[in-house]
């Protein structure tokens, strides 16, 4: 098992202890004792938000999670719906929940994608020195006193717990759905989230060891860019965390689906009955975010409108820059082709089955990632080398080197031997 790199263990540490200190903010600091009772009545009301229904933990367990991510020591798979959504539903208004939902996704997002990396993040982030001692911005963990025997010790809990205060026994029995039904869920949707895992995730590249993770900026881009309500940028990974179900592409090939919503036959046709009923449009979708952003492609999510008006939402269009690019059914979608660098700016409108249109969500803009410079290339003022495997002969070498010619086997004549030129002449015969 590889070990993990320190420097990646105090950035996790970092991003997580970023997401407590937003937790502090909407709860303008309370104990976690008072947040944990307050969250319990609000889900004991009659009327209560959806959303607070998987705040289904005790006071030790509550405080053990609320203070993990205080301290930056853990960042339960399960702590987004037990926790954090609970606590930025429960204690914010309702001009402030919006921005409050964006800035806890991108958050949390941004930490799971960074824990994710970090190979046994719990025992790394133990190992880490204080961080108060490095970073003035990062609060100083508190020492852990030693359980009593018999007792159970909570890691990261730092209150004494209390059960009674809370026992289910002294608490009234709340009107919410039943346990098993909530389980049966949760038994689904993990089985569907194993299955898109196991079957539609895929690992890429030949060298598994050398990939980017999933969910963190690759270090060939940089980060992309979406700008929330208030005009500050939000940092984006480049990939969607691993943990999440990925979303849908965008269909751009196929025709949008015919409506298929028909009015109510009316009971009889006598002269003064009520007309047949008008059909409604859809509302519009809303918390359109940004999920994720690479060099080419932006990950959207939002939610469905609340009244699907007239035979329900049927699909969704999804609009860049004032243009309608494609459509999809699902509340997630992945727009692809883009260009790095660039800005766009996106919203969503829900079609129901009567082919209504609804009026348009939320409008964000979010950049693509750019790739980083790299190496620059050779200058090519340099001149190349000059082949020497074949120098032209200059006249000297030529000279001072031996050539071979047609006269050159012939032996030089020896000095003891006349030359042809100094023979003595041949006398006539008969000379005597």
């Amino acid at each position: 098992m590889a070990q993990p790199d320190p420097g990646q263990a105090a950035n996790a540490r970092k991003l997580v202890v970023q997401l407590g200190q937003l937790l502090t903010d909407i709860t303008a600091g309370r104990p976690v004792a008072k947040v944990h009772q307050q969250l319990l009545d609000q889900f004991d009301a009659a009327v209560h938000d959806y959303r607070i229904d998987a705040m289904q933990l005790g006071a030790p367990e509550f405080a053990e999670t609320w203070n993990a991510l205080q301290y930056g020591l853990d960042l339960p798979v399960d702590a987004w719906e037990q926790v954090v959504l609970p606590t930025v539903v429960g204690f914010s208004g309702i001009q402030k929940l919006k921005i409050h939902l964006e800035l806890a996704t991108s958050y949390w997002l941004a930490a799971r994608a960074a824990v994710d990396a970090v190979p046994g993040y719990a025992a790394a982030a133990a190992a880490l020195p204080d961080p108060s001692t490095t970073d003035n911005s990062l609060p100083a963990v508190p020492p852990t006193t030693p359980a009593q025997p018999g007792t159970p010790r909570h890691a990261f809990a730092t209150e004494p717990a209390t059960p009674t205060a809370y026992a289910a026994a002294d608490r009234p029995a709340r009107p919410g759905p039943d346990r098993r039904v909530l389980v049966a869920i949760a038994v689904a949707v993990l089985a569907t989230v194993t299955v898109m895992l196991v079957f539609v995730i895929r690992p890429t590249g030949d060298d598994p060891a050398s990939a980017t993770p999933q969910g963190l900026p690759s270090p060939m881009l940089s980060a992309g860019m979406m700008a929330g309500d208030s005009g500050q940028p939000v940092t984006l990974p480049t990939a969607p965390p691993s943990a999440s179900p990925q979303p849908s592409p965008m269909i751009t090939t196929e025709p949008t689906p015919a409506p298929s919503w028909t009015p109510p036959t009316p009971s009889t046709t006598k002269p003064g009955a009520p007309s047949p009923a008008r059909p409604v449009a859809p509302s519009a979708p809303t918390r359109l975010i940004a999920v994720a952003a690479d060099e080419h492609n932006i990950w959207l999510s939002w939610s469905a409108p609340v009244n699907g008006g007239s035979g329900g939402v049927a699909y969704y269009r999804v609009v860049r820059d004032g243009q309608s690019i494609g459509w999809t059914r699902s509340t997630s979608v992945t727009v692809t082709g883009l260009a790095p660098g660039t800005t766009y700016r996106f919203t969503i409108i829900a079609v129901n089955g009567a082919g209504l249109p609804s009026a348009p969500s939320n409008q964000i803009t979010a950049m693509t990632a750019s790739p980083s410079p790299s190496a620059p290339p050779p200058s090519p003022t340099t001149a190349p080398p000059v082949p020497t495997d074949a120098p032209t002969p200059s006249p000297t070498e030529t000279t001072a080197e031996p050539t071979l010619s047609p006269v050159e086997p012939s032996p030089p004549p020896s000095p003891e031997n006349p030359s042809p030129t100094t023979e003595p002449p041949v006398e006539p015969e008969g000379g005597v």
